[in-house]
């Protein structure tokens, strides 16, 4: 059994990668499907579409 729909979150990069249809490989269970995002844009996980333009970055560390 696994997770049908993985969403990351990356605030450091304003990133975001949405995984899915799991499933065996070569190297072992893995998810066969990723989709990469920036802040802003919509992001399509399974049925649903997430808006991300009121996410923010962390703020930048010295």
């Amino acid at each position: 059994m696994a997770i049908a729909h993985y969403l990351v979150v990356d605030p450091r990069k304003s990133t975001l990668t949405a995984f899915s249809d799991p499933g065996p490989t070569a190297e072992g269970p893995s998810y066969r499907a990723q989709h990469d995002y920036a802040f802003g844009s919509p992001v399509a996980v399974g049925p649903w579409t997430l808006q991300t333009t009121e996410l923010r970055p962390y703020p930048a560390t010295s």
